[in-house]
This record gives structure tokens, sequence and C-alpha cells, in this order.
């Protein structure tokens, strides 16, 4: 017991150690921060790729944790002009906000106005400011299907599939009307689960209990003066620049720059929502280069995706065994890692995410689009001449061969999909076969299950780094070259 306290110990003063060591790297300058007080400016990042909206965020992140600890940053302003924050990255910054507060940092927030995400941040700071005319909606969430099956049978397309694994309302749903299935029971369960957590958090933030919160979401809309009423707000107001702010933007510059001096480079590797396989090559060359330098120790895996095809994950998976082969240490922080992209997050050897991340799908689909009718109405008539009788390569219909054939390979992939995921992630053979019938669940019930290792997300990947480098400092470097490529796949596909 007593062992056990005492390596804990060293543990906390050797991250603690670690950031002094990487504050003092520039902190020899006490005008490192050049103003006491920190400004943090959340604009929306919707006009512009996954990508660089991510490696904003992680970068923000990063920024932010950093400033927590910094002695030279007394106080941080959040000027929320817009926002596309996901549930976990509310997490993230609800926690980084609690760490400004532990170290006696202010932290004062300046919104035009409020919604479910944000609230629980906006609410958990120390001073709430809101400008005029603002209001503030709490909803829940929903999963929406649309079934298109009537409007396709209009314009003669007939859209068929298979599937592996029941999808009881998995994120292969929107299939389920073509099968004649669907059973919203672990949708429901799931975003049920994420209503309860935004709840738990706001309750926390404003010290009340979950009745009163209840209260307020059936509630549902407050005007401005609902807002100061019910002591969501302190006050309204606009934020005026100052001219000797630090903005968070030119801090995680300065990060950047003088952690750019360390020999010990982290490349985050950023996995977004399509993993189609064009892409997927191109993952898999960088990070085959990745596992030939001696000089790189540890890789980050930065998941945000909804899944992909099957020869896609397959390709990425491999590269990160490679990896592992080759000594690397893999992390995976997960937003949100569904079918393919948990099918790539399971190979690596600690997974973060937050209570209120998406994970799972394990299961596999497959859809034809067969418009031989669509095509006589125009009057074209599509056939042709082949030396054998094609496997699936007759258009617009398949045979009943060719349908058994697509049938067992979907077979065929789930249990490799399944088989690979009990192996990395050590889950007994009948719990794998309750969860992997392409069901998602939250991060607090993937974690229960086993499908993650730690609900820490960023704060837990960073400290595992700290440890794994044992006091030297370290930086991240996000893997160049990477394009978001758009593609549609038409006549057929097999996807996890």
């Amino acid at each position: 017991m007593i062992k056990t306290k005492i390596k804990k110990i060293i543990f906390v003063l050797s991250i603690f150690s670690s950031t002094l060591i990487l504050i003092n790297r520039f902190g020899a300058d006490s005008n490192f921060a050049q103003s006491s007080n920190l400004v943090w400016y959340v604009k929306p990042c919707l006009s512009i790729p996954i990508e660089p909206k991510m490696e904003s965020h992680f970068t923000n992140l990063y920024a932010l944790y950093f400033a927590s600890q910094d002695p030279e940053i007394k106080s941080l302003d959040i000027v929320v002009q817009n926002h596309d924050w996901t549930i976990p990255i509310m997490q993230e910054v609800f926690v980084i906000v609690n760490s400004f507060k532990k170290n006696n940092k202010s932290v004062t927030i300046w919104a035009c106005g409020l919604d479910t995400k944000i609230f629980p941040v906006f609410a958990n700071c120390s001073r709430r400011i809101l400008s005029n005319d603002s209001s503030l909606i709490l909803h829940g969430f929903s999963i929406l299907n649309y079934f298109q099956k009537n409007r396709l049978e209009k314009k003669k397309i007939n859209v068929w599939g298979v599937q592996a694994g029941d999808f009881k309302g998995g994120l292969a749903s929107d299939l389920s009307n073509e099968f004649g299935y669907y059973d919203a029971t672990n949708a429901l369960a799931f975003i049920q689960d994420m209503s309860a957590q935004i709840k738990e958090y706001i309750a926390f933030a404003m010290s009340v209990n979950l009745h009163k919160v209840e209260n307020w979401f059936n509630f549902a809309y407050f005007s401005s003066q609902d807002i100061l009423k019910e002591g969501f707000a302190d006050e309204f107001g606009m934020y005026r620049p100052k001219t000797n702010e630090m903005t968070l933007e030119k801090y995680s510059r300065k990060i950047r720059h003088y952690m750019g001096y360390s020999k010990n480079n982290v490349p985050v590797i950023l996995i977004d929502p399509v993993i189609t396989y064009p892409r997927s090559v191109v993952f898999a060359n960088k990070l085959n280069n990745i596992a030939n330098d001696q000089s790189i120790k540890t890789v980050v895996l930065y998941i945000k995706s909804f899944g992909g095809s099957t020869a896609g994950c397959s390709l990425v998976y491999d590269s990160i065994m490679n990896l592992k082969s080759n000594g690397k240490y893999v992390i995976a922080l997960v937003d949100c890692a569904y079918s393919a992209a948990y099918h790539i997050a399971s190979g690596a050897d600690k997974i973060f995410a937050r209570s209120g991340s998406g994970i799972g799908s394990i299961g596999v689909y497959c859809k034809f689009t067969e418009m031989d009718e669509r095509l006589k109405k125009k009057g074209v008539n599509v056939d042709g001449v082949y030396t054998h009788e094609p496997d699936l390569m007759k258009f617009p219909i398949l045979t009943d061969k060719q349908k058994d054939f697509v049938v067992n390979s979907v077979k065929v992939m789930h249990k490799q999909f399944i088989d690979i995921v009990m192996q990395n992630r050590k889950i007994d053979v009948n719990l794998i076969e309750d969860i992997a019938q392409g069901q998602i669940f939250t991060g607090a019930a993937a974690k229960k299950l086993g499908l993650i290792d730690s609900l820490r997300g960023f704060e837990g990947m960073l400290e595992l780094l700290f440890a794994l480098y044992k006091g030297d400092h370290f930086s991240f470097c996000f893997m160049p070259d990477i394009k978001m490529w758009q593609e549609l796949e038409m006549a057929g596909s097999l996807s996890l």
C-alpha cells in the first residue's frame, strides 16, 4: 500500500517537474507570455476542411493545458463568437477551466449566445458575461435516420445490401429500412447517456442538484432576462480587446517555436471523417516512413471519424502494427471512433477518450445500387460480353449467386473485425459477440466494456507522454502533405 502511494507521488512529481522544465525552457525569459492575461477567441472552423479544424482543436487544447500551469499567466478570457465544439471538446475545455481555477487563475467568459454544448463551460467559469439580447436554448440530442426507400423506388432505383451485425441503432441503420429491420434501443441509450452527462456537468458547474437542471431542460428556452434571473450569467457586456493582450494563437505559436528545439518529436496523425482507400495509401506511406525513423519513439492518433472502407482501414491498421513492431508506442486520442475508425484505434497501445466520445459500431455492411429500371425508363440499356461469368461485375443487376458471394464476404470481414478487437483489447469471446453487433457507445459505456483505456482524454495523454519521456520535453508535429480526399463510391462499397 505504501509502495503504491510512493509510486503515485513520484509519478505526480515527475509530471510537475516536466511541466516546470518546459516552462523554464522558455521561462528564463520572464516575458515569455508578454502579458499575464491570456485571451482565447473561440471561432467556428466550419468553412475549412476537417483536418485544419482538428489540428486547431489539438493545438488550442495543448496551449491551454500549458497556460494553466504557466506561473506567468494569471487569468484567461474566453471570447465565444461562435463555436463548433463536439461534446468531447466541451468536456476537455471544462477540465481545463477547472485546472485554471485550481491554480488560482481567474477565468472570464464572454458569449454572444448559449446552447447546450457551450453552456457547461460557460457556467463553470469564474465570471460569466453575456451580450445583450442573448438567449439560452437547452435541448436534448437526437440521431436521425433518413429513410428514402419510397423516394428511390419512385425513381426506379433499388438500393439493397447485406450486413454482419444487427446494427441496433448503430451508424449503419440508414440501411435498415431496405433490410426491413430497425431497432432504436441502442441509439436511444446512447443519446440518453450523452444527455445525462451534459446535465451532470451543468449541475456541477452551477452547484445545484440534478432535479433543478431537469427543470431547466423542461423549460428549454431562456431570454436574456431569464438568464440573469436564474443566475446563469453575472452581467451583460461585450469584450473589448486590450492593447497588450496575449491571444491563445500567439501563445501557441511561441510554444511551438520553443518546443521546436526538442529532439523528441511526437507525430500527430489526424484520422478524419471518411477513411477511404486512396487516402489510406497516403497514410500508410507516411506511417511506414515514421516506422523507419529511429528518432521517433511515440505516435499519437487523433481520431474523429465515422468509419470508412474495409480496404482503407485495413491498410492503416497494418501500418500501425508496423509502427509497433518497430518499437513505437502508439496512443489513440478519440473524439469519436466508429466502425473502421475504431478498427484502427483498437491497434493502439493506449486509447484515451472522454465520457462523451462516441465509440464502437463494430460491424460491416455492403450496399449496392441497382438502376436497371431507371436506365430503361431513360432509354438506356447496359449490356456486355465476358470471357467468363463475372463475380461482381455484372451491371446493373447481380445474380443470386453473386449476392451470396457478397453475403459471405461481409461475414468474413465481420469475423476478422471481431478477432482484431478481441485480440487487441483482450475482451472475452462471449462479451465481444454481444457488443459487436454495430452498437454505438459513449466513452463512459465503452470504458466499462474494455473498448478504451481511459476517460481522461487530452490530459491523460499528456501525462502518459510526460511519463514516457521521463521529464525530458517533447514537441508535437502534425503529419504533412495529407489532403482532404472526396470520393463517391457508386456501384458497390464494403464498409465498416
